[in-house]
């Protein structure tokens, strides 16, 4: 069965768990059913669900009119119709089925959304970045420092005269969600300064990030870049994976 042919049985998957096929619907649909397991576990969800929602609400008893009415229509031996029944629990089921398709749906958007979200805060760090760095290259007494690395390569550009640079890094690994890389600018004396967190975004083999200060980068010695947990540290706690001299 080609592609277009199988979607369409699909669509008749809602309606065969309720019950609601026509003959024929009915026919090709089962015989469909046989030689397709990814249509057979889909189809039991569904009737998963259907079997669910006939429990959902708990039960109520008849209004003692209908109970009368049906005990004289037992006792005169008429048979009892379901013709009311069947269309209205098929209707209901139908919208119930509805309404946890929208709902899967609601939830496929919501996460798409946030990976957008994601995508274009990405998109916005990467431009500012770029913005500043270039923006750097016009002052004077800026100097592009190359980056001593194992992982790769980079380049941190600044101004010595200023309290921020862009740091252009790539070769670094993607990390996972519990960690994070972290910037440290390093003084005469040793003691480092948070200078920002980054990562490295999937699918790309490059990171940027403006390390910040309140002093003017020319107060530091150095550069370093350490993997740290989420949130960051308040001292280093893992290993180098970058650095760069600033000289004298």
């Amino acid at each position: 069965m080609n592609a277009s042919g199988h979607e369409d049985l699909r669509g008749l998957l809602a309606a065969y768990a309720l019950g609601a096929l026509e003959a024929e619907e009915l026919e090709l649909a089962e015989a469909h059913l046989q030689g397709c397991p990814d249509c057979q576990a889909e189809l039991d969800q569904y009737q998963g669900v259907a079997e669910k929602l006939l429990y959902a609400l708990p039960p109520r008893l008849p209004p003692a009119r209908l109970r009368v009415r049906l005990a004289d229509r037992i006792a005169r031996g008429q048979p009892l119709s379901a013709s009311r029944r069947i269309p209205w629990s098929r209707t209901v089921l139908a919208l119930a089925l509805a309404v946890v398709a929208l709902l899967f749906l609601n939830a496929a958007l919501a996460v798409e959304l946030r990976s957008l979200q994601v995508r274009q805060r990405t998109l916005s760090q990467e431009i500012q970045t770029q913005n500043t760095a270039l923006a750097l290259v016009a002052y004077p007494g800026s100097q592009a420092l190359s980056v001593v690395s194992k992982e790769g390569g980079g380049a941190f550009v600044l101004d010595p005269d200023l309290e921020s640079g862009a740091l252009f890094a790539w070769g670094l690994p993607v990390l996972d969600q519990a960690h994070t890389y972290q910037a440290w600018l390093v003084k005469p004396d040793g003691v480092r300064v948070n200078g920002g967190l980054f990562t490295v975004p999937r699918g790309q083999t490059f990171a940027s990030v403006i390390v910040k200060s309140d002093q003017p980068l020319s107060s530091y010695s150095s550069l370093g870049v350490t993997v740290e947990p989420r949130n960051g540290s308040s001292a280093p706690s893992g290993a180098w994976v970058l650095s760069v001299g600033f000289g004298s």
